[in-house]
């Protein structure tokens, strides 16, 4: 399949459930795929991610759980990943420019499903915007507030899981490194599966690899063997179908715990392991391990629970983050280890607003 004929799955996808969506005002693409030329092969270990926007008053906005609203299928053979979001979000252009998740993706050719021109009118301004040095400066603001927010997860996480909670929020704030880069060099935000090799790569770009080496210390995963990370590939790979056979109970991570999204943790990973980036598969894996055996001590079989403890035990002694005092090392280390990625992004703004001025 190529990135044409995904797009125009997505397209059919929100066809066919219109009658199911009431409000539903517009969508667009967001993620790798706004960037896809149609021609470009659409691998099966990818999925297509939307934003649906729905107006204030629709029952799609009112969370089925605890957590995000993200509706997850496949449909004609692509991934679908599609972010519930409010009119609220879109209420203006500077609404838009501000938020670094949005303003890129509507400067590109990303608008789906369109009837009322709602998101044609404000891709106007937006691109008219979107290089502005002082909405530049907004986004990378945003990221800045999202990784505070993430931080002040850890204490609910901990409570909620325990040391694997807190390892996951640890793992989620690496997002926020990532996307402030991109949101610096006027690029999309880009995460998902691959985040780890996309964000070494750049740094080695930026000659700051350095950044990249000190995110992998505190992950516990820099000086990860290739035997162990292939073990943790097969052991997760059980550990994903006994999750999603049994899960029952909400948890953060379930919107990546389907059957058809097996080749996003797996087989995304053995790409990864292949192409010599095994600790950049084990940044992956880390996740799918934490969220797999949450659940199953949660909803799985009695006589499974006591092997599901001692397998996530072992999981957190190899990243040293099961030691109260290690953890909080690490969650330092982190906050330190983060400024600097933001000075980067800076660095690197500072360097677009030149380049502007000097085209002007």
């Amino acid at each position: 399949m190529n990135a044409k004929q995904a797009r125009r799955s997505a397209l059919h996808w929100i066809n066919s459930n219109q009658p199911h969506w009431p409000g539903l005002v517009a969508a667009h693409f967001v993620g790798g795929i706004t960037t896809m030329a149609d021609d470009e092969y659409f691998p099966p270990t990818k999925d297509l991610d939307l934003h649906l926007i729905f107006e204030e008053s629709s029952p799609m906005l009112q969370a089925k759980g605890p957590f995000m609203n993200i509706l997850e299928e496949r449909y004609e053979g692509v991934a679908i990943e599609a972010g519930v979001r409010s009119m609220a979000e879109y209420a203006s252009v500077e609404k838009i420019l501000g938020n670094p998740e949005i303003a890129h993706h509507l400067t590109l050719d990303s608008i789906v499903d369109d009837p009322f021109d709602y998101l044609s009118t404000l891709q106007i301004g937006v691109r008219a915007g979107y290089r502005d040095p002082f909405w530049i400066k907004e986004r990378i603001s945003y990221e800045r507030r999202g990784l505070d927010a993430a931080f002040e997860r850890r204490a609910p996480a901990g409570e909620m899981f325990g040391p694997a909670g807190e390892m996951t929020i640890l793992g989620y704030t690496t997002t926020f490194a990532k996307a402030v880069l991109d949101v610096g060099a006027l690029h999309a935000p880009r995460i998902g599966s691959r985040l780890a090799v996309n964000l070494g790569a750049r740094l080695e770009s930026l000659g700051r690899s350095d950044l990249f080496n000190e995110t992998l210390g505190f992950l516990g995963i820099e000086d990860v063997s290739i035997t162990t990370v292939a073990s943790w590939l097969e052991r997760g790979s059980v550990l994903f179908d006994e999750a999603v056979a049994a899960r029952t109970t909400p948890h953060p991570f379930q919107h990546k715990l389907y059957p058809h999204l097996r080749p996003h943790f797996v087989d995304s990973c053995q790409r990864m392991f292949d192409e010599g980036h095994h600790r950049e598969a084990m940044w992956w894996i880390i996740p799918f391990i934490e969220a797999t055996t949450d659940i199953l001590l949660v909803d799985g079989s009695a006589d499974r629970k006591q092997d599901i403890a001692d397998t996530q035990s072992q999981f957190l002694q190899l990243l040293n983050f099961d030691e109260p005092t290690a953890r909080d090392e690490k969650y330092a280390q982190a906050r330190a280890c983060y400024e600097r990625y933001f000075a980067l992004a800076d660095e690197l703004a500072e360097h677009e607003t030149r380049t502007l001025i000097a085209v002007q």
